[in-house]
């Protein structure tokens, strides 16, 4: 259940930078048919709605109809690349919601502790954008360490509690991937 996401894509590669507050695993969301279908599931998240995008992807499903047989889907947030086209959505129950985009980055949230959070992450990408998709993203969030950036940590003195980083070749090749998951002390300072 990532809450704050971003995707980026290069010509070779596709990276994934999420936080959240509370669960220990936000990897679980990712949804990924090399090499045209790269993201992520958020808001109200959970395994079996993964696995049927998962199954509406693998039998030649689109964007377009991927709230066929989601009866919440107002409650789903969706970022994806598909086709190297930029695809959003964020169901009508869905709060605190921010979006931002060009070509190559997204930035979708929900929870989001401020909308000015959300602009200087995406400034930061857009400043350290590179070939170098996990330099990128690392720097881009160790840039952003918000108490309550996801704003239920807000309480707890730091930004989320779970941290998810991944690059991917566009063929499905992992390049890098880590995922912490610290309750008491901020887990982005620990990529």
């Amino acid at each position: 259940m990532p809450t704050i996401t971003t995707i980026l894509k290069t010509e070779d590669h596709y990276g994934i930078g999420s936080i959240t507050c509370g669960p220990k695993v936000v990897s679980d969301a990712l949804v990924f048919f090399p090499p045209n279908i790269f993201g992520t599931l958020q808001a109200i998240f959970d395994v079996p709605n993964t696995n049927r995008i998962m199954e509406h992807y693998k039998n030649g499903g689109t964007f377009e109809t991927i709230h066929n047989g989601d009866e919440r889907y107002n409650d789903r947030q969706y970022l994806l690349f598909e086709n190297n086209q930029i695809k959003t959505f964020t169901g009508d129950k869905v709060i605190n919601v921010y979006e931002r985009y060009n070509d190559n980055i997204i930035v979708l949230a929900n929870t989001i502790g401020s909308n000015d959070y959300g602009d200087s992450l995406y400034n930061s990408l857009v400043k350290n954008y590179s070939n170098d998709l996990q330099d990128c993203i690392i720097k881009s969030l160790k840039e952003n360490i918000h108490i309550g950036f996801d704003k239920r940590c807000y309480s707890k003195g730091i930004s989320s509690t779970t941290v998810y980083v991944a690059v991917y070749t566009k063929e499905g090749n992992p390049i890098y991937t880590k995922e912490i998951y610290s309750p008491d002390s901020e887990p982005i300072s620990q990529l």
